[in-house]
């Protein structure tokens, strides 16, 4: 699935991203019944991320995975 969101909303970035997030998890598992996200660690999807467990999602049929960009 290729999906491109543009927000010119920078100061609600991690609250939209977290929103955008959501609706394709929850698309996702009504098509499927499960979503897989891969995140990235560190501090920069702290923000999102506390955003996102204040959202209703179906966290039973949610796998995340963090994986490290560094080498």
């Amino acid at each position: 699935m290729d999906v491109e969101i543009v927000i010119h909303d920078h100061q609600n970035l991690p609250e939209l991203t977290a929103q955008a997030l959501a609706q394709m998890a929850n698309d996702c598992i009504a098509n499927s019944g499960q979503c897989v996200i891969a995140l990235s660690g560190g501090k920069s999807p702290a923000a999102m991320l506390d955003a996102l467990a204040n959202l209703p999602l179906q966290w039973p049929h949610i796998t995340l995975l963090w994986f490290k960009v560094r080498f």
